[in-house]
Order: structure tokens, then C-alpha cells, then sequence
């Protein structure tokens, strides 16, 4: 695929990705359909070469770790789409994957920062606990006192 072909793909955090790092090619799709989806080729695959990707080495680094299953020996991130009847649809569905996954890969999560707890939480666990405790000492037999 050409860039001619369309803007190129945004990822959430704004980079964009170049659809000339896009490379398309058309398959017949798997399963059932008959004649058509014997003789069309409507299924689509879509890779990527890793190195190429406009990421930061950090980012990579999280891309290769996280999809280290799915990236080729060739350094290829591959992906798949035949669930429309279209090329064209399966096309877009196959860039929407693509961008999912890397957003997914090289996303980040925020570190948590630790909190204490508030004064009604303490006095209500404390509440609850010596409720627990008065039950279990109903459950006791009396003391004999002599």
C-alpha cells in the first residue's frame, strides 16, 4: 500500500504511522461460502516490519516483549481480517487490529499511588471487628464463678 492510498494510521497517543509500512496482500477466505468465497480473494493479511514502526526504543521494547508471539522471524507484525465479504471492509478491519494491538502493546499503566486510609474506615473496621469479637464471646459458655 501506498501513502497515495489514504492518511496514515494514528495510534492514541498521535504518532502516526506511515501506510507506505503497510504491506497488503489479498487471500482467499477460510471456511464456508461457496463459490464466492471460493474465487474471491476478499480475506486480506496485513504486516509491518517492528523496526520500521515510528516508536520510541522504549515502546519497541514493550512491543517485542508483549507480542513476541506475533511478531515473525523476520521481524514482521502480522494480522489477519476475513470477516466481511468486502476486501475494502476486511482492509479497514485489519488496520483497526493493527492499530488496537500496538496501542495495546506499548501502552503504559500508572503507577498506583498508596493511600491511607481514612479515619471513618479505620473506625468502622474497628467497629466491625469488636462486633465479631462480642459475638464469638456470646457463643462461650458462662464463667463459673465459686
Amino acid at each position: 500500500m501506498r501513502e497515495e492510498l489514504g492518511p496514515p494510521l494514528t495510534l492514541a497517543n498521535g504518532t502516526p504511522v506511515p501506510r507506505r509500512l503497510l504491506h497488503m496482500s489479498a487471500v482467499t477466505s477460510p471456511g464456508p461460502g461457496g463459490q464466492h468465497v471460493n474465487r474471491s480473494n476478499t480475506a486480506v493479511e496485513l504486516r509491518t516490519s517492528v523496526d520500521e514502526l515510528p516508536l520510541t526504543p522504549d515502546q519497541l521494547a514493550r512491543l517485542r516483549e508483549r507480542l513476541g508471539g506475533r511478531i515473525t522471524r523476520s521481524g514482521e507484525l502480522r494480522v489477519e481480517a476475513s470477516d466481511h465479504r468486502s476486501q475494502w471492509r476486511n482492509r479497514r478491519t485489519a488496520e483497526q487490529r493493527l492499530i488496537a494491538l500496538i496501542d495495546g502493546a506499548i501502552a503504559t499503566t500508572a503507577d498506583r499511588a498508596p493511600t491511607k486510609p481514612s479515619r471513618s474506615a479505620l473506625a468502622r473496621r474497628r467497629a466491625d471487628r469488636e462486633r465479631a469479637q462480642a459475638q464469638r464471646a456470646a457463643r462461650r459458655p458462662p464463667a463459673h464463678d465459686e
